[in-house]
Order: structure tokens, then C-alpha cells, then sequence
């Protein structure tokens, strides 16, 4: 109890630099999707306790939904090359399991 209160005296002392940037702190996630106002201090710390305790942002930015934009694999060329190259021996060390 104390926790949560100390986390709201602390939202609310920071209540002034929320309203310069207005939800770039919660990002995307059920909390941003299911409270649309986020006029005020106590709704983003709502919509970003929402998010954070019950593990959908994760979720969301995976699979692209609840507002957020799917993340692609990211690839260079020597990575494929050192895959390619070292393959028989990173398949044997996934197996064993120090892959």
C-alpha cells in the first residue's frame, strides 16, 4: 500500500513534464487502447499500470495488435554469413543446448 502510494505522490509531482509530451510515456497496449483520456497524470499512470501489470504491451508489440506496429526480424548480411558458415556447428550447440 505504501508502494502504491508513493507512486502516486511521485506521478503527481512529475505531472508537469506529462503534459509536455502527451502519452509517449505509456505507449501502446490495452491501458492506451481501453482509456483514451490522457489529459491528466492519474490516466496515464492508469493506462501504463494497465500495460505493465498485466503483460498485454509485450503481446501487442509481438503480434501487432492493441495499437502497437509489429516489430520485423532484423538481418544483416554477416550475420547470414555467419549463420551460413558456422551452421553445423550452432546446430550441434543449440541441441546441447548452449546454442
Amino acid at each position: 500500500m505504501k508502494k502504491l502510494l508513493v507512486s502516486i505522490a511521485a506521478v503527481a509531482a512529475l505531472s508537469s513534464a506529462v503534459y509536455a509530451n502527451v502519452n509517449n510515456q505509456t505507449g501502446c497496449g490495452l491501458g492506451a487502447v481501453i482509456i483514451k483520456d490522457d489529459s491528466s497524470a492519474v490516466m496515464l499512470a492508469l493506462q501504463a499500470t494497465t500495460n505493465g501489470t498485466s503483460g498485454n504491451q509485450t503481446f501487442g508489440i509481438t503480434s501487432g495488435t492493441l495499437g502497437c506496429k509489429k516489430t520485423k526480424f532484423v538481418m544483416n548480411e554477416r550475420a547470414e554469413e555467419f549463420v551460413a558458415s558456422n551452421m553445423d556447428t550452432l546446430a550441434k550447440e543449440i541441441a546441447v543446448g548452449h546454442g
